[in-house]
């Protein structure tokens, strides 16, 4: 499937569940055991990351479609990864609980408000700014936060 079927007709959509839901579930479609997406990534793809992630990070984030998918993918390769539905503005864990955060696109959902990117709605700066606290407060002392967003080419 190109590309182009999966953008979404504004910018604000790709803040929305509903819509990574059906990107994902259209990115399914056509495989046999419905189990093995398409690959497509606009950051960095899961090989470039792969060791990082496989070595030192214990995955938790939104149970989106493609979440669900991963687990049933992976329960046997990753039996020890456990996946959890949380709001990156108020997670669960215990202070200085983590060595590292990656994130991956989860700022700029929280930036697709209408309105001027350059000067966006107070909200988006306090849903923003949450994030950033909570990654500041589950992280232990030594702060590391990737955070991963648009390549813009040379």
């Amino acid at each position: 499937m190109a590309m182009r079927n999966y953008l979404p007709t504004e910018n604000e959509l790709y803040g929305s569940i509903d819509y990574w839901n059906s990107r994902y579930s259209q990115a399914l479609e056509g495989h046999e055991n419905n189990h093995e997406p398409s690959r497509f990534e606009w950051f960095k793809s899961y090989t470039d990351l792969s060791d990082l992630i496989e070595r030192y990070i214990t995955p938790q984030t939104s149970k989106i479609f493609l979440i669900e998918q991963m687990r049933i993918q992976h329960a046997e390769t990753c039996p020890k990864m456990s996946w959890m539905q949380g709001d990156v503005r108020h997670l669960p864990f215990a202070d200085s609980s983590f060595d590292a955060a990656i994130d991956k696109g989860t700022m700029d959902a929280l930036m697709c408000a209408k309105g001027d990117v350059w000067d966006p709605p107070k909200e988006v700066v306090e849903n923003c700014k949450m994030e950033v606290d909570e990654v500041a407060r589950y992280i232990k002392k030594l702060f590391f936060l990737n955070h991963m967003t648009w390549l813009i080419a040379a």
